[in-house]
């Protein structure tokens, strides 16, 4: 008894690969907050050897963030838009009230007085994540006292998303608060 042999299928074209989603895109604004990448802390002292840590960030910058950012910031962004330069270091931004939060919703985590030593808005080509893609980055950078809440936060939010809502403030950095 012989078996027959089943005869070659026909190279059949091979059917495409399903494209893995993008996962979804964080908003730039929730609940009057923005995202922002916390791309490091570092512990410092002043000149009188008080303890202060410099917070840097960054984010990619949308038109979803007109009208959240010191106004410095925004009038080096607009200029940035119309002009050939492709990076700029707003001067003069007072201190800022500062509020970080761990998430978009609930009480900041943390709450401070924080003076705005560096700012930098820049046009880069993102490259990494697929295709390059041309944005507007600012990289911010603020100082405030070295406290516990601040190292708490430090040490369990750096290289995370965190959510800032920055306000000018009436006070400068390094003015005691006022005890009631």
């Amino acid at each position: 008894m012989t078996t027959a042999k089943k005869p070659k299928p026909k190279d059949e074209p091979q059917g495409k690969l399903l494209d893995t989603p993008e996962p979804p895109r964080i908003p730039a604004i929730q609940n009057g907050r923005i995202a922002v990448h916390f791309v490091r802390f570092v512990a410092d002292r002043s000149k009188d050897r008080n303890r202060v840590v410099f917070l840097d960030f960054s984010m990619e910058l949308e038109d979803a963030h007109a009208g959240h950012l010191p106004r410095e910031i925004e009038d080096a962004w607009k200029y940035l838009k119309r002009g050939s330069v492709k990076s700029i270091n707003p001067d003069g931004i007072g201190s800022q009230n500062l509020a970080v939060s761990l998430a978009p919703e609930g009480a900041p985590d943390l709450s401070v007085v924080a003076a705005v030593p560096k700012a930098t808005v820049s046009r880069i080509v993102k490259k990494g994540e697929g295709k390059e893609r041309r944005i507007t980055r600012l990289q911010i950078r603020f100082l405030t006292s070295y406290t516990k809440d601040v190292e708490h936060l430090c040490a369990n939010a750096y290289d995370e998303t965190v959510w800032l809502k920055i306000k000018a403030s009436q006070r400068s950095f390094g003015e005691e608060e006022e005890e009631d």
